[in-house]
C-alpha cells in the first residue's frame, strides 16, 4: 500500500490493518497468507468492477483481515484434517463477526473495512452467516470478498484438502455457483478477469 496515494483516514486504516494481519501471521501464518492474497485479488475484482478508488482501497484492507476472526479460533479447529463437528462448525462460523468486532473495538473509523470482513460468508441466495443476508443486502464488499476468498482457498492446499484445484477448475466451481453462492456480477467480473 502507498501511503502517500491515501488521505489520513485511509493511511490510519492502512496501518492497523497492516499490524492485525502481522499478528494473525504469529499466530497462523497460512491465514495471514491466504487473507494477502485474497486482498490482492479482491482488489483486481474491484478494479474490473469499476469501483471507485475508496472501494478498492476498502477492499484491499478487508481482504488482508478478512479472516481475523480465527484469532479466536482454536488451532486444533484451524489444522483439523478432517471434517468438524457441529460444534467446531459453530466455532469455525464466528470468525467473521469476531473479526469485524475486534476491528470495531480498535476505532469505529474501522467501521467499513468490518461490514466486509462480517459479511464475506454472506451467500446470494441467503444461505450464508452471520445473517443470512441475500442479494444486494450483502454489501458489496463482502460479495467481491466472497468470490475472491473462496478462489484463493480452492486455488491452494488447506488442512482438510492437501491438493488443490486448478485455477480452470477453481473458475468453474465459482462459475456454476453464480446466483447461489456468489453475486452473478461479481461472477462475470471474475471470469472477465482470469480467463484468456
Amino acid at each position: 500500500m502507498n501511503y502517500s496515494e491515501l488521505d489520513e483516514g485511509e493511511s490510519y486504516r492502512s496501518s492497523i490493518v497492516e499490524a492485525l494481519n502481522r499478528a494473525l501471521c504469529h499466530y497462523d501464518e497460512a491465514t495471514a497468507n491466504h487473507s494477502v492474497r485474497t486482498g490482492t485479488l479482491a482488489e483486481r475484482l474491484a478494479i474490473q468492477l469499476d469501483l471507485d478508488r475508496l472501494d478498492r482501497t476498502l477492499i484491499v484492507q478487508a481482504g488482508i483481515v478478512h479472516d481475523l476472526g480465527k484469532l479466536a479460533i482454536r488451532l486444533a479447529v484451524l489444522h483439523k484434517t478432517g471434517s468438524l463437528t457441529a460444534d467446531e462448525r459453530i466455532e469455525m462460523e464466528c470468525h467473521s463477526r469476531i473479526g469485524a468486532e475486534i476491528l470495531l473495538g480498535i476505532s469505529p473509523d474501522l467501521a467499513p473495512v468490518a461490514v466486509g470482513i462480517g459479511s464475506h460468508h454472506e451467500r446470494w441466495d441467503g444461505t450464508g452467516y452471520p445473517d443470512g443476508l441475500a442479494g444486494e443486502e450483502i454489501p458489496m464488499l463482502g460479495r467481491v470478498l466472497a468470490v475472491a476468498d473462496v478462489y484463493d482457498a480452492l486455488t491452494n492446499t488447506r488442512a482438510y484438502r492437501n491438493w488443490k484445484y486448478t485455477p480452470d477448475a477453481a473458475l468453474g466451481y465459482v462459475e456454476d455457483h453464480a446466483g447461489t453462492e456468489f453475486d452473478p456480477k461479481v461472477v462475470a467480473a471474475m471470469l472477465d478477469l482470469l480467463r484468456p
